[in-house]
């Protein structure tokens, strides 16, 4: 899902990690590929549908209808977030 605002495109964020020491749900912004954090003071499903803006690069997401904390470890996280930093240095997008 993505709309468009005058701002930019509204991206679709779906795989949390669920991080017992930050008590954040961590995420990789699907505009700038920076691990992001989501404070955990609700269920995730009740975030569903709701609008955030990302303070560093500015672009808007919001969590996606199928929103679940798929990804498993900490590893996991960086390992993903690897692999979409590279993704948009080669393009020479970052």
């Amino acid at each position: 899902m993505s709309e468009l605002t005058s701002e930019g495109v509204i991206l679709s964020v779906g795989a949390f990690y669920n991080s017992h020491q930050t008590n954040e749900y961590l995420f990789i912004c699907p505009h700038c590929s920076r691990i992001n954090g989501l404070s955990r003071y609700a269920s995730l499903h009740e975030f569903v549908g709701e609008m955030f803006k990302d303070e560093l690069c500015g672009g808007w997401w919001v969590v996606s209808e199928v929103a679940a904390p798929s990804i498993e470890s900490i590893g996991q996280l960086c390992n993903e977030f690897s692999k979409k930093y590279k993704r948009l240095y080669l393009n020479g997008e970052g």
